[in-house]
């Protein structure tokens, strides 16, 4: 086994810290530069103010709650969810649908625009699926059966086509 040593030549001399001159007040810290033009920056990525995730979570008991109160009232399920939304969440639009459809929003999903899929369970005839969106703005375009039992919104709306187009903005 070979013992390897380092010489004392290939260690740089340190020079003691009393020599340095300071600009700290204390004697013997070392000088500190001098910024010309600062730069703050903050490497902490944006946060949207409202976190989907958070919506989901609410969202699901929300709706577990309605179920409860309305439950053979499809109409009364679609009218509940979008009201109680937009009570909690007032910033976005809100629609909830079962039929055919096609929308298109403004922003980034998970921050201006999300959607979530949602069987509502019809006790003893299995479960009828929703569509549940908010929005800060876009359109919406409801391609089939209308009525309160198929889908439901509020928000800040224009009605087109007869109510079947609509036009949501902030």
């Amino acid at each position: 086994m070979t013992n390897s040593r380092v010489s004392n030549s290939s260690i740089p001399e340190l020079k003691s810290s009393t020599s340095m001159s300071s600009n700290s007040g204390i004697a013997g810290e070392p000088t500190l530069p001098t910024p010309v033009d600062a730069e703050v920056v903050d490497p902490s990525p944006r946060q949207p103010r409202v976190n989907a995730v958070e919506i989901r979570s609410v969202i699901d008991g929300i709706l577990k709650e309605i179920e409860q109160k309305v439950d053979f009232d499809r109409g009364g399920f679609t009218k509940s969810t979008v009201s109680t939304m937009r009570s909690r969440y007032s910033e976005f639009n809100w629609i909830i649908c079962h039929t055919a459809h096609s929308h298109l929003w403004s922003g980034n999903r998970g921050v201006d625009w999300e959607h979530w899929h949602h069987e509502l369970d019809v006790y003893g005839a299995g479960t009828i699926g929703y569509e549940i969106y908010w929005a800060r703005s876009g359109v919406f375009s409801l391609n089939g059966d209308g009525g309160f039992e198929n889908w439901a919104y509020t928000g800040n709306v224009q009605k087109l086509d007869g109510g079947r187009v609509l036009y949501f903005s902030p």
